[in-house]
């Protein structure tokens, strides 16, 4: 499971509030929050007593603090406090147009602590997290931006890329609608729902989802064969399937003319089988691949992509 770093933020702060209340509890009750707050740690991966996740996950506030600030009627913002977030708003937009999208996110992020209203600076943040394959987050954040403004067509847009990334298709694809319905001329809304449409009728044809290497190997002159190399979780997998029967079976079978194991279909029965191996051991690095390579949803020409929108 991905867990966004807000979300580590989040239940942190449930834990810090737990831990809290063990020294105001029975040993009853302690020892049955001391079980939920073990439990709640291994699923997100997050521990009240590492000081490296203090530092990192700690927020001014504490839960209660910010439920009664959220539950409290909401003053209208100033001019000058509106003035100051669409100044940091254009600082992250700045940012991520120079490819630094850590840092954009940050401007985003304090610019929502000015406004928590405005579904632009959602969006925005949603962008920059794409670019960071941080999907879940994505789908946190244009969930949050359509919640303020419906009509929103490039938050609707930008959910459906997170969709897809996911390999959600199917809650995908409403999302590409509805952003073409708020914005019928956008070339890339009509381009992003044909592919998406076509990848679906392909993956029925097929009696399935599409596989790893559905419709044959693409055109690889942008696929970014050095980031992939330098990707530990890559390389982990690759050493890991070199040294697999199956992998050293259908290097046999190139070997021998595509005839070892029986028949001219040995090798391909190999290699569909060889791909489906990868898929199964490491699906969404296998989506991170197929997302680099020309026609992949989110790469060139293929579904999700951004279409060069630029932030707002």
């Amino acid at each position: 499971m991905e867990v966004s770093e807000d979300k580590k933020k989040l239940i942190f702060s449930i834990l810090r509030m737990m831990n809290d209340d063990c020294d105001s509890c029975s040993s009853e009750v302690k020892e049955s929050l001391e079980v939920a707050m073990q439990c709640m740690g291994e699923v997100y991966g997050v521990d009240v007593a590492d000081e490296a996740q203090r530092a990192a996950c700690s927020v001014p506030l504490s839960l209660q603090d910010i439920f009664n600030k959220a539950a409290s009627p909401k003053a209208e913002l100033t001019e000058e406090q509106m003035a100051q977030a669409q100044v940091l708003k254009e600082q992250g937009n700045d940012l991520l147009r120079q490819g630094e999208y850590e840092k954009a996110i940050d401007l985003y992020t304090q610019a929502l602590c000015i406004d928590q209203r405005n579904a632009v600076y959602y969006s925005n943040r949603a962008a920059a997290r794409m670019k960071l394959h941080q999907y879940q987050a994505v789908v946190e954040d244009c969930q949050a931006a359509v919640n303020i403004d419906p009509s929103y067509s490039k938050a609707h847009f930008r959910l459906g890329n997170a969709y897809n990334a996911l390999g959600r298709r199917e809650e995908a694809l409403p999302c590409f609608r509805r952003a073409l319905d708020l914005d019928p001329q956008n070339a890339t809304y009509v381009e992003t729902l044909d592919t998406c449409l076509g990848e679906q009728a392909s993956s029925g044809n097929g009696g399935g989802a599409a596989g790893p290497m559905a419709g044959g190997m693409p055109d690889m002159g942008n696929f970014d064969l050095a980031g992939i190399m330098n990707n530990p979780q890559f390389m982990s997998m690759a050493t890991s399937m070199m040294n697999s029967p199956g992998f050293a079976n259908m290097a046999a079978s190139v070997m021998s003319g595509g005839n070892a194991g029986g028949g001219g279909g040995g090798f391909m029965q190999r290699a569909e089988q060889f791909a489906q191996q990868m898929h199964e051991s490491n699906p969404e690095l296998v989506e991170q691949m197929r997302r680099q390579m020309p026609g992949g949803p989110g790469g060139p020409g293929g579904a999700g992509g951004e279409g060069g929108a630029p932030p707002q």
